[in-house]
């Protein structure tokens, strides 16, 4: 729904709705209008609005976000054109997941600021989390227009054409985005991604190779690298790669899972599980590692704790098609455990049920503001292939 700024006004008719004999007297009039003027004196009063702004603005810093929309609205009363208001109630949409009232409000600020690129940034993440391209590359033309990076732009519009497998308009504008930053790695990074998922891996290799000679630190590059060589069915060459990605960056939770992955792949079940369980110490919320923890739990015949990891990943899954797939092949492994146990099955361990309830009360679930290239760009990366 679009915010509107409500001027108050008096209601000179009230007795007359009700019913009732209305006879206002000269100085009831005079009166209503005098307030009626001082409403549209308060209406300006841009030190007001400045105030509340600054209420707004610390309610928020607390937490209280509420309170705060309340506050910037209240503000907007008194200066409808303070542009710094539909900056950061877009923002606070965005961070909360309302994404209609967010873009809502960056059209209200692109309506008293037309040249402020970070409304068009948001622009453009709501129209490619819609999937409307075309409207989120016209988005992202318009924040290079008003001062944006080209180079960057150029190669954020290439990801996205590389997402909907547009593989030539990918490699154009990602051409466009190594001639203007030609040493740039995350250009380079998505070129080499749209070769690799146009299958010409040997392409994709070269251009990786060179930069990684150039940039020594290059966990993505290395990451990537090992992907190409899983796709390749040469685990080894890949188990290298994804351990020097975890090595400049241990936290790196897609090579971790990739590892445990190509480890699974070579039968090595138990450096799978320990893989995963490092993924999900660090990201306890990513649905892919916990079913692929759980399959390999379950080859390892720990059917009870299979049943638990696939729940909590049940609990995140937003697919109704997967999650209806999970769901029947839980009722299948608690068939088994029955059959063999010849008893119904425990209940969950208090810890493991917390674990549950964590994910289901979790408040951090929400989208994010908006995505960064490197977002992006993991996005591009290939499906965890799941333990077959």
């Amino acid at each position: 729904m679009k915010l509107k700024v409500i001027i108050p006004l008096l209601i000179l008719s009230i007795s007359s709705n009700l019913g009732f004999c209305s006879n206002a007297t000269t100085e009831d009039k005079s009166n209503s209008t005098s307030e009626e003027k001082s409403e549209n004196h308060v209406k300006i009063d841009k030190k007001l609005a400045t105030k509340k702004y600054q209420i707004a603005s610390m309610l928020y810093f607390n937490g209280n976000v509420e309170g705060a929309i309340k506050k910037y609205n209240e503000a907007l009363k008194y200066n409808p054109d303070m542009w710094q208001i539909h900056l950061q109630l877009a923002q606070m949409y965005l961070k909360s997941g309302h994404l209609n009232k967010a873009k809502v409000e960056c059209e209200e600020l692109i309506k008293t600021k037309h040249n402020e690129k970070e409304a068009y940034i948001m622009l453009a993440n709501i129209d490619k989390s819609q999937q409307n391209l075309n409207a989120a590359i016209n988005d992202y033309e318009n924040v290079i227009k008003y001062g944006g990076n080209k180079g960057q732009m150029h190669n954020i519009i290439a990801l996205m054409y590389l997402q909907n497998s547009h593989f030539d308009k990918a490699l154009e504008f990602s051409n466009m985005a190594i001639k203007e930053e030609p040493k740039s790695k995350e250009a380079r990074l998505c070129q080499a991604a749209i070769y690799f998922k146009k299958n010409e891996k040997a392409k994709a290799l070269e251009i990786i190779d060179e930069a990684i000679k150039e940039n020594k630190v290059f966990p993505d590059g290395y990451n990537l690298k090992g992907d190409i060589y899983f796709a390749d069915e040469k685990y080894d060459k890949a188990i290298e790669e994804y351990q020097e990605a975890i090595k400049q960056k241990p936290n790196f939770v897609q090579a971790i899972c990739s590892l445990g992955n190509t480890y699974f792949k070579l039968n090595q079940t138990d450096k799978a599980m320990e893989e995963f369980k490092k993924a999900l110490s660090i990201n306890p919320q990513d649905k892919n590692t916990l079913f692929a923890y759980a399959i390999a739990l379950e080859k390892n015949n720990k059917i009870n704790d299979a049943i638990s990891e696939f729940e909590k990943g049940l609990l995140l899954e937003t697919n109704p098609k997967v999650a209806s797939q999970i769901r029947g092949h839980i009722d299948q492994l608690e068939g088994i455990q029955n059959c063999n146990l010849a008893r119904p099955i425990p209940k969950l361990s208090p810890e493991k049920q917390k674990e549950i309830d964590d994910i289901m009360n979790s408040t951090t679930l929400k989208k994010p503001c908006y995505e960064t290239p490197k977002q992006i760009m993991e996005k591009n990366k290939p499906n965890l292939v799941l333990p077959q």
